[in-house]
């Protein structure tokens, strides 16, 4: 309690103790420092415990918004899931630009499938093989088969007796640019085949990147040998040394038919292009040897059903032409195939 005294010219508030001692008590003592319920010192006082509890729920709140806040970038899913405490995996998403995303494991699995998961049956650290791709993917893969793919590997017996001789040639065929200042010969890519395949080997480009050039360098050799009216590169048909390269360079048969498709559509669309111009100039004879590079290059390296790459050519032919140069196109290309006759009407959409 408290007690009012009248000493000298104002009145001053003394605390009255009802203990042996009437004095201020120490705010460094022991007893003052120890917990809630411990004597506090003059104008520090809290109040009753109710105010305490008020203190503590309002800390424990702020502390309990600002871990929230701190976690929501990687909550999961529910409240506060953080992903570093969640099962899942990193993935590149393409429609974001090449950015990674984090996908929970459950997500993951029906959106890519039966994924690989860790500790299956090993010790710490070790992955499950993933199971057989029978998923419609896998059919489909295989209908992207370049049509003159008709070989997955060489025969015969394995002659390692080469290898020094593939390995120096690997290293001249990846490094011509920096070290030679040339681009890979096609003619060291023919050596190439015909070693791997007589040896029956195969060698490992340093990077995918490195194998896409050297096979690409091989499709537009194969491009103008074929336009040219040529169906051999050196002593091998085009189409067995395109066949027997990829064998030999580890390349996927969806792989070649992308890379072959995207080299015979350009070419297609360039000359294409070029008989309009013929055919405005009246230059006759140059107009209907283009059309006849045209049918050579869909005989030899065709494109599979629905390539995509067809639409490609299409659509940037729509304001290039005039619908009477399309007919007399169509008019004057070899009838001879079909196939191709159909493959460029589609082309012209006609």
């Amino acid at each position: 309690g408290f007690t009012l005294s009248s000493r000298g010219q104002g009145q001053n508030i003394v605390p009255f103790f009802t203990g042996s001692e009437a004095r201020a008590p120490n705010p460094y003592s022991s007893s003052t420092r120890s917990g809630f319920g411990a004597a506090r010192p003059v104008g520090m006082k809290l109040g009753t415990s109710t105010v305490e509890l008020l203190v503590v729920v309002t800390l424990g709140a702020v502390i309990l918004a600002a871990s929230m806040l701190r976690g929501g970038k990687g909550r999961r899913s529910g409240f506060g899931l953080r992903r570093g405490k969640a099962r899942g995996t990193w993935v590149k998403d393409r429609s974001l630009g090449g950015k990674m995303v984090f996908v929970p494991a459950e997500d993951y699995t029906a959106t890519y499938g039966s994924a690989t998961r860790p500790y299956a049956g090993a010790g710490v650290g070790a992955m499950a093989p993933a199971k057989e791709d029978q998923s419609p993917s896998a059919s489909s893969s295989a209908s992207a088969r370049p049509k003159w793919w008709t070989y997955d590997d060489f025969s015969g017996p394995a002659d390692e007796k080469v290898r020094p001789q593939l390995k120096q040639l690997m290293v001249i065929l990846e490094d011509a640019k920096a070290a030679y200042g040339r681009d890979v010969n096609l003619y060291d890519l023919l050596q190439l085949k015909q070693l791997c395949e007589r040896h029956a080997l195969k060698v490992k480009p340093k990077t995918s990147n490195s194998r896409d050039a050297m096979f690409r360098t091989a499709i537009k050799g194969a491009v103008e040998a074929i336009e040219n009216g040529s169906t051999m590169l050196g002593s091998d048909p085009v189409e067995d040394f395109l066949n027997g390269l990829a064998v030999a360079l580890g390349v996927p048969p969806s792989r070649g038919a992308a890379i072959s498709n995207g080299e015979v559509a350009a070419r297609c669309r360039a000359s294409l292009l070029q008989a309009v111009v013929f055919s405005r100039t009246d230059e006759d004879i140059e107009f209907n040897m283009t059309l006849i590079k045209i049918d050579n290059l869909l005989t030899a390296l065709p494109f599979q059903e629905n390539a995509p790459e067809i639409e490609v050519i299409t659509r940037s032919l729509n304001n290039r032409m005039t619908g009477e140069e399309r007919k007399k196109i169509v008019a004057a290309f070899p009838q001879g195939r079909e196939e191709n006759l159909a493959m460029l009407k589609q082309m012209l959409n006609l």
